[in-house]
This record gives C-alpha cells, sequence and structure tokens, in this order.
C-alpha cells in the first residue's frame, strides 16, 4: 500500500475509503509492511478542501494517484513524491484530510479566519498521530509535506508532538513568521525544514495578512522568509535564479516561467515536484549546512516585484501593509 488516505473527524483519524473504520490499524499494518529505510510522509492540504463533498475531497484530488476531480489547483502529490504503486520500497505516502471550508458565518466572509484558528487544533491532532508512530514503530523518521495553510498544521504538529519527524517541506505557507519560530523553537531541534518561496505567491501572502486573525505584533507572512533562521531551517525561493545552478547540480529542471500570481505553482509547475521528491529519498544532497553553502540567504527581489513590475514600491505607496 504506497497510498493511504486518512480523514480527521471529530471523533478521531478514519480511513478515507471505509466511513467509520479506525485508521490506526491499517496504518501499523502498513508501516510494519514499509521497510526501515524507505520514506514515510505526511500530506498537509490548505484551505478550501473538505472531504465531506467529492468535489474538494483532497482524496480524489491531490492525494490520489489518479485524481479523479481536474482543476488548476490538481496534481497528483503522492506520485511527484515518487509513489506510484504498491511496492513497499517506494515508502508510505499519508494523506491527512481535515475539514478546511468551515460554514461563514457572515455574508461574504472567507471563513479563512475560523479555518486558520482551527488549524492549530488540528495541528495537535496530527502531532498525536505522529506520538503514536513514534510508540508503536519503534521511533520511525516521518516526513511531512504541506501546502498553505497546512504548512500552520504541520508546524503546529510538530510544536505538539514529542515524536521526532524527519523533515518537514513546506509550500507557499500560510502562516505568520513570529509563529513558525515559536513552533520551531518548541520542536525537536533534529528537525529539518525546508520552506518553499516564490514571488508568485505574493498577492496570496497579502492576502493572508488581510485575513487571518492580526496578532498584537507587527507581523509578515512567512512567505517572506525568515530574517534570522534557526540552524535547522532554510528558505528557498523557487523564482530566483540563484537556484537554477543548485538544481543542475541535482539533475533537476523546472521548466516554464514563473506566473505573475500563482498559489499553486508550487506543485503543478513543471519539474517542481522532483526538488521535494529528492529531498526526501536523495537525502545526503540536501542537507541545510550544504544548502546554505551553495544557495546561501540570497537578496531576494524586491516583494510584490512580480506584481507590480513597473512600480517595485507601489505595494507600500498604496497602503498594502508591509509589516
Amino acid at each position: 500500500m504506497a497510498v493511504l488516505g486518512l480523514r480527521l473527524t471529530a471523533d478521531g483519524a478514519y480511513l478515507a475509503d471505509s466511513a467509520g473504520a479506525s485508521a490506526l490499524y491499517q496504518l501499523d499494518e502498513a508501516l510494519a509492511k514499509t521497510p526501515a529505510s524507505a520514506p514515510v510522509v505526511i500530506l498537509v492540504h490548505g484551505f478550501r478542501f473538505d472531504y465531506s463533498r467529492p468535489i474538494t475531497d483532497p482524496n480524489r484530488m491531490i492525494y490520489a494517484l489518479e485524481p479523479q476531480v481536474s482543476g488548476r489547483k490538481v496534481a497528483s502529490w503522492p506520485k511527484g513524491l515518487g509513489f506510484q504503486g504498491s511496492d513497499p520500497d517506494e515508502g508510505l505516502c499519508i494523506g491527512f484530510a481535515w475539514a478546511a471550508m468551515p460554514k461563514r458565518r457572515v455574508l461574504r466572509a472567507t471563513g479563512f479566519p475560523q479555518a486558520y484558528e482551527q488549524a492549530e487544533n488540528v495541528g495537535a491532532s496530527l502531532g498525536q498521530l505522529l506520538d503514536h508512530i513514534d510508540r508503536q514503530h519503534a521511533h520511525r523518521r516521518v516526513d511531512i509535506f504541506a501546502h498553505s495553510l497546512g504548512v500552520r498544521v504541520a508546524l503546529q504538529a510538530v510544536k505538539y508532538t514529542t515524536a521526532r519527524p524527519g523533515r518537514v517541506i513546506l509550500l507557499g505557507a500560510a502562516e505568520y513568521t513570529h509563529t513558525a519560530l515559536e513552533a520551531v523553537a518548541a520542536a525537536s531541534p533534529e528537525i529539518a525544514y525546508y520552506n518553499f518561496t516564490s514571488r508568485e505567491n505574493d498577492f496570496y501572502d497579502f492576502l493572508f495578512e488581510t485575513f487571518a486573525p492580526s496578532p498584537s505584533l507587527p507581523a509578515r507572512a512567512l512567505g517572506t522568509g525568515l530574517a534570522n533562521p534557526p540552524r535547522n531551517w532554510i528558505d528557498l525561493q523557487l523564482d530566483d535564479p540563484a537556484i537554477d545552478p543548485l538544481l543542475k547540480r541535482r539533475n533537476i529542471t523546472v521548466s516554464g516561467r514563473p506566473a505573475r500570481a500563482s498559489h499553486w505553482g508550487f506543485y503543478t509547475r513543471d519539474g517542481v515536484m522532483a526538488i521535494y521528491r529528492d529531498i526526501l529519498r536523495t537525502r545526503h544532497n540536501w542537507t541545510i549546512p550544504q544548502l546554505r553553502l551553495e544557495f546561501g540567504q540570497a537578496a531576494q527581489p524586491p516583494r510584490r516585484s512580480r506584481i507590480f513590475p513597473r512600480w517595485p514600491g507601489f505595494g507600500a505607496s498604496a497602503g498594502i501593509r508591509e509589516a
């Protein structure tokens, strides 16, 4: 079983294809059959995915080997990460589905503030799942692959668990920098974090800073990167030309020009999933000290320069919050 789909409900985690059946038995069975050297990856989606409706169910979309729903934000994450079928040597891919589309309390409200607050509790539940795997499977290393609001879930999970996940890959994060730092500080220092950013996502960073619950202190979206990252964290900007030599040395080619604004290019752009697959499967090539030597923390293009290419300072002058 290369892919196992889970649903998080108020009563716990259940199998995606068997309503009411506890997932832990089959999860334990699948892990027991997975070689110790093979990767185990938990996938975490973001806002507006919800397993209660077929058209928004991530287990039918981004978690499926063959998606049953099409659209601009649909691509098979398991296939992109190297999971093809039932070969145990491929490892185990666990799709963690949660209800990320809360009922809107106010006319025309996005529902995002409620989903953002809910993500902390979802993260705590994911942390409990990590604890279970750690107890039952001899401290098995587990990696996490998260996009958008799923990044908040992933960071809260490592904050609440006593287990030691291996690598945490973050794409287009819908989270604040200070909250990320708090989670990393509370988690095991052995975890390695790969925070992928892009100027394509600037518009969505702006939406996040507009609609997410406002903290009491000035705050910026994690998509801007960390000014002083801890030693187990690296920001990698996908549309920075400085990343091209790093990818070339690993025989990875990302084709196509970055869009002016895209929240899903992190996994739909041709070739980009090969980066994450290599991080999980060719681990010695992607240690953070090595990446820092190769890529460093070079100055990034001005924020929102892709949205306003002729007026790079337009965002600040127009009153767009630049904390």
